[in-house]
This record gives structure tokens, C-alpha cells and sequence, in this order.
């Protein structure tokens, strides 16, 4: 009987056991495997027409599933021929490629003067120099065999020309999947900004608990605190452990919005435009900063690449290099008013064709500025788009 109970009792185990074991070897199977990513890489892109069908498939007969308005901001996941299959507030549709302008990964130069080189290395001949203020395209970011600028940044610059620039000459405004810099709240009572990313390197500054600071990196380390950010407080760059730091996410809408038109606009006109927005895109201004159009943009001329366009010079109409940014700046202007901050506005000489004379914000360097102080209380992100004489600006808050 004794036999018999162990026998049974031993049927029994191998019958769980038959059924348990696929599925145990189906969970370490999996545990054994890379979890692949499928979106490591996401393109953004902005509604430049004033309402765009998301349609069902690639094509103008197919079936309406939204309608969206100017500067509506979707995540692009391929492409049909003239059309981009996106994501829209959970919804998978397709967009004509014609009325959508896709965010870059780019950067602005900060050195005085900087070597674009034919190799990513200081050995390598030097092809162009860009001035301080030159907005880029990064294409693609290499290691180099230099000690002192062992990362390096592959771009394109004015008319599609390209070379190689040592990384560090250069802050990121958009990143290589279409997202912004980020923003972080304190949360030490008094922080330690140092100048590297260990805990042994000297302390620059102290930053105290609900101060707000731009994320400009992140580094893993083996130091005790194992992850740093970079970061940009009130101009001045550092490191400060992360742990100290609680990140901020960029609302979802656009908390203010505007646009203006100018479709008789030529080529040159439409470029700098174009220029201007792709380098104010993804600024980013802090509860009680000032921001200056002048400090911001600089000199908008022939060596940053800026073509002559029609302006306007003390009432009259002439030529000259920049012409169409007012467009820009005077959009700018327009988005901001509707978030209650005051601005210091100038009208421009003539009358313009694109907003009322209220809404004008004229700007010309270095005399005449256009400006305003976050007074929100939130740290604010403007994103610009530009396309055949249509210029969209959408602010957004962090929260």
C-alpha cells in the first residue's frame, strides 16, 4: 500500500511538473533575452497648414480620423511616398508630408569661432569657421581618439554644407529623437555644483532647495553618487549630482499659441525665417529670466548664414541681410502676450502685412530689442516652425 501511495504521489509531481516545465523554460528563455527597443528613435513633426486631415491610410480618399489645427506637434513612425504615418493623441493615422515640418536634432554654437573639420580630430584640415550663435544640424555623434575632445559631433550648417565639430563647442536644443532639453527642481537644501561629475572635483557654486536649472546631460559613474547631470544655472554650467535634482516634464498642449502669414514671401526671405526659427526652437526661459532677442540671436548676417531679403529701414523699404526674422520675433511676441507677460515690443517704421500694428515686435541689432521676464512662476519652452511664409510658435510650461 506504502508502494502504492509513493507511486501515485510520484504520478501526480511528474504531471505538474509536465505542465509547469514549457512554461519554465518559456520565462528563462525570456530572462535570457535583450528586451529590444522599437522606438529608440522617434521623429517629431508640427502641423504647418491651418487644418490637416489625419487620414486612415496614405491617401486623400481614405477615411477622416481627426482634424488638426496649425502646430499641433505628432510623433512621426514612418513613411508612404508623400505621406508620414504618425501618432496623434493615441491615434495611428497618416499626414501629408507637405504640410508637416519635421523637428531636427540641432545646436547652436557657443565658442567665438569654431573649426568645422573634414575629420572628427584637431589633426584633420579645417574646411569652415563658424561664428558664436550658429544654429546646426547634428547628423551623428562619434568618439575621436583626442584626449582633450574625445566626443564629437558630425553636422550640417547654412546650405547643407557638413564637417565635423568637437561636441563641447556646442549646446543641444533638440536631441537626436525630437525631444527638448529637460528642466529640474532642486530638492537639497544647498547643492554643490562642481566642475566634473565626481564628488572629489571643485565646487563652483552652492544652489539651494526650489531653484530651477537646465538640463544639458546625463553621465553614469562610479563615483558614490553613480549619476550626474549637467547643468545650466542662470548662465552658469556644472555638475551636480542627480539624485538632488527632480526632473520636470513639458506639458503635453501648447499652453499659449500663435501664427502669422506671409505668402508672397521670396526665397531668400523664406530661408531666413526658416533660419530664425530653427535656432529660437527649444529656448528655454526660467521663472524671473529675462529673455533677449539681441543676446539670444545676435547678429543675424551673411557669416550665420542669413541671406538679403526685403527689409524695412526708417520708413523705407530696402535690402539687406536678416529680412523676414521680424516675422519671427512679432510671432514670438504674439504667443507670449497670451500668456499675461508684458513685452517690450517696437513697432516696425511701415506697416506690415502679417499682424496688426499692436502685435508687432520690430528687432534689429543691436538697437533694437525685443524682451520680456518670465513672470509665470514655470519655466517656460518655445517651439518655432516655419513653412512657405507661415511661422507657428507654440509655448509650452514645465510641470
Amino acid at each position: 500500500m506504502a508502494k502504492k501511495r509513493l507511486f501515485t504521489k510520484l504520478l501526480v509531481f511528474l504531471l505538474i511538473a509536465g505542465l509547469l516545465l514549457p512554461n519554465f523554460f518559456s520565462l528563462a528563455h525570456a530572462a535570457g533575452q535583450e528586451v529590444v527597443n522599437e522606438t529608440t528613435y522617434v521623429r517629431k513633426g508640427i502641423v504647418t497648414a491651418s487644418s490637416l486631415n489625419l487620414r486612415e491610410k496614405p491617401t486623400t480618399s481614405s477615411k477622416i480620423l481627426a482634424t488638426l489645427p496649425r502646430g499641433t506637434t505628432v510623433i512621426i513612425l514612418g513613411e508612404s511616398g508623400d505621406w508620414f504615418e504618425v501618432e496623434y493623441d493615441s491615434v495611428i493615422g497618416h499626414l501629408h508630408s507637405s504640410y508637416v515640418e519635421v523637428v531636427q536634432s540641432s545646436g547652436i554654437v557657443t565658442a567665438s569661432q569654431l573649426n568645422v573639420r573634414v575629420e572628427p580630430t584637431v589633426h584633420s584640415a579645417s574646411q569652415d569657421k563658424l561664428v558664436k550663435g550658429t544654429r546646426v544640424e547634428i547628423l551623428e555623434e562619434v568618439t575621436s581618439t583626442d584626449a582633450n575632445n574625445p566626443v564629437w559631433f558630425k553636422i550640417s550648417y547654412f546650405d547643407g554644407s557638413s564637417g565635423y565639430v568637437a561636441k563641447q563647442y556646442i549646446k543641444i536644443m533638440i536631441t537626436h529623437d525630437g525631444s527638448y532639453r529637460k528642466v529640474g527642481i532642486t530638492t537639497a537644501s544647498a547643492l554643490n555644483v562642481r566642475t566634473d561629475s565626481n564628488v572629489l572635483s571643485k565646487t563652483i557654486m552652492q544652489i539651494y532647495k526650489g531653484s530651477y536649472v537646465i538640463i544639458l546631460e546625463t553621465r553614469s559613474t562610479t563615483d558614490f553618487y553613480k549619476l550626474w547631470y549637467k547643468i545650466d544655472y542662470n548662465g552658469q554650467i556644472g555638475w551636480v549630482a542627480a539624485r538632488y535634482v527632480s526632473i520636470l516634464d513639458w506639458s503635453d498642449e501648447p499652453v499659449a499659441k500663435a501664427s502669422t502669414s506671409s505668402p508672397s514671401s521670396g526665397k531668400n526671405r523664406n530661408h531666413n525665417m526658416k533660419l530664425a526659427c530653427s535656432t529660437l526652437s527649444g529656448t528655454i526661459v526660467l521663472p524671473g529670466e529675462k529673455f533677449s532677442w539681441v543676446k539670444t540671436m545676435g547678429s543675424c548676417n551673411e557669416s550665420k548664414g542669413y541671406k538679403i531679403a526685403t527689409v524695412f529701414n526708417n520708413g523705407e523699404i530696402a535690402e539687406g541681410y536678416g529680412g523676414g526674422v521680424c516675422q519671427v520675433s512679432t510671432t514670438f511676441n504674439m504667443a507670449i502676450r497670451k500668456l499675461g507677460i508684458s513685452t517690450n515690443a517696437h513697432q516696425h517704421s511701415l506697416p506690415v502685412s502679417y499682424a496688426k500694428r499692436e502685435d508687432e515686435a520690430s528687432v534689429s541689432y543691436p538697437y533694437v530689442d525685443f524682451s520680456f521676464v518670465n513672470t509665470t512662476g514655470k519655466p517656460i519652452l518655445v517651439e518655432f516652425v516655419a513653412n512657405k511664409g507661415t511661422i507657428v510658435c507654440n509655448v509650452y510650461i514645465a510641470e
